[in-house]
């Protein structure tokens, strides 16, 4: 017969969005941090967190080197780059994946910067220019 091993917690959704609310702070002006995955989905982990930090504008892209001094000086630790799976042209998008430690668990940081968040320039009607920016 098998015996079902239940698997430690090692997350809970608000745990995380507390780490996420204090970490805000320290992002911004220039970007925002966000969840998603099983904590939001599910409200725990017992693998990891999934953060994810988008620019605060589509004026901006992310600046992976500026973020990792931010996440670093917020206490993250233990950074690894993965470039091998940072395009997928399925999503159309230019992620960047970095898997890091916080409180000495996993948190995979997937910096986020879409063609659809580019911004479109469009004439107004008076003839000046506007920006829209499309989000996902």
């Amino acid at each position: 017969m098998f015996e079902l091993v239940k698997k430690e917690v090692v997350w809970t959704r608000d745990e995380v969005l507390g780490i996420i609310e204090k970490l805000q702070p320290t992002l911004l002006p220039h970007y925002h941090a966000g969840l998603w995955g099983s904590v939001l989905t599910k409200g725990q982990s017992n693998k990891d967190f999934d953060l994810i930090i988008i620019p605060h504008n589509a004026l901006i892209r992310n600046d992976y080197a500026e973020i990792a001094g931010l996440l670093t000086a917020f206490g993250f630790t233990d950074r690894q780059t993965f470039d091998g799976l940072n395009r997928n042209p399925v999503y159309n998008d230019s992620r960047h994946i970095e898997k890091w430690k916080y409180g000495g668990r996993r948190v995979d940081v997937f910096n986020l910067n879409t063609e659809l968040q580019a911004p479109v320039l469009r004439p107004y009607v008076s003839g000046g220019w506007s920006t829209s920016v499309f989000t996902f």
